[in-house]
């Protein structure tokens, strides 16, 4: 991740932080709208998951503004 000049920002409350403010990686709790293909990838053991329901992972904040612009709810807890 290339920066020159990057700062720490954590949410302490349960709104989470404002994605359309932010660019970077984070980390976030994801509930998906059940759609036919998941569409944040989480990697495993197995392989890459594109799961459904909820769960928390990091992804970069083109990622998220796509999954939330198709319905999903993102709460960005944390990150650069």
């Amino acid at each position: 991740m290339p920066a020159l000049n990057c700062h720490w920002v954590e949410s302490y409350n349960s709104e989470g932080l404002d994605l359309s403010n932010l660019f970077k990686v984070f980390h976030a709790k994801v509930e998906t709208n059940y759609q036919y293909l998941g569409l944040l990838p989480i990697r495993n053991k197995d392989g890459i998951l594109l799961p459904e329901g909820n769960f928390e992972k990091v992804w970069a904040t083109p990622e998220l503004k796509l999954a939330k612009g198709h319905g999903y709810k993102i709460t960005v807890i944390k990150g650069f």
